[in-house]
């Protein structure tokens, strides 16, 4: 039997990545609402992330790379941040 091969760790250069700017969706955010009657989680196509809705009109930030898969699904749509009722 071989020796199982471990890679050296991986360097990283340059600086971190900024957090604080974008908050936790490094590539911005947008906004849906769910416009059902009931609870709903929605599931991002390309990071995985589960949305829930859980108050109809109460709009949520999504990762803005899974506008298009969200905007897909019924009773959700997007909205506009100056379109969000604030709470």
């Amino acid at each position: 039997m071989g020796a199982a091969f471990n890679p050296p760790p991986r360097q990283h250069s340059g600086p971190p990545p900024p957090v604080g700017r974008f908050g936790k969706f490094p590539m911005g955010s947008v906004f849906f609402e769910y416009i059902g009657a009931t609870t709903i989680t929605a599931l991002g196509a390309t990071t995985g992330r589960q949305y829930r809705f859980s108050t109809p009109s109460v709009p949520v930030a999504v990762d803005a790379r899974d506008r298009w898969s969200l905007a897909k699904v019924p009773n959700l749509r997007e909205v506009i941040p100056s379109e969000a009722p604030h709470h």
